[in-house]
C-alpha cells in the first residue's frame, strides 16, 4: 500500500513539473529563436529607429513577440489593442499583418519583421 501512494505522489509531482515547464515555455521564458525586428516610429518613449534582437520560443507568435517588446522597452504600447486601433503596423516579409491574424501568426527565424507607425493623415 505504501508503494502505491509513493508512486501516486511521484507521478503527481512529475506531472506538475511538466505543466510548469509547458507554462514557462508558453510565456516565452525558454527562448529558442532570435528574431531581428526593425522598429520605426514614436512608441511612447520618443522616436525610435533601431534593429532590435528579440528572443521568443521556436513556435512563437506575433503576440509573444509583442510581449517581449513590451518587456524590453518597458512600455505597454506594443499591445494587440493598439494594433487593432491602427496605432502601429506589423509587417512580416513586406506583408501587412492584420490584427485578427496577429495573435496566432507563427513566426520563423527567416522572417523579416518591421514595426512602424502609419502615416498620419493631415494637410
Amino acid at each position: 500500500m505504501l508503494t502505491f501512494f509513493h508512486f501516486q505522489y511521484s507521478f503527481n509531482i512529475s506531472r506538475s513539473y511538466l505543466h510548469k515547464f509547458q507554462y514557462l515555455q508558453k510565456c516565452g521564458r525558454f527562448k529558442d529563436m532570435q528574431l531581428e525586428v526593425n522598429i520605426t516610429g514614436n512608441f511612447g518613449s520618443g522616436m525610435l529607429h533601431k534593429d532590435q534582437l528579440v528572443d521568443i520560443p521556436d513556435d512563437g507568435t506575433i503576440k509573444m513577440l509583442l510581449k517581449e517588446l513590451r518587456h524590453i522597452f518597458n512600455t505597454k504600447f506594443f499591445s494587440i489593442s493598439n494594433l487593432n486601433s491602427n496605432l502601429y503596423l506589423i509587417m512580416v516579409n513586406g506583408e501587412k499583418i492584420e490584427p485578427k491574424k496577429a495573435k496566432r501568426y507563427r513566426l520563423q527565424k527567416s522572417d523579416k519583421i518591421s514595426i512602424l507607425q502609419p502615416l498620419q493623415g493631415g494637410s
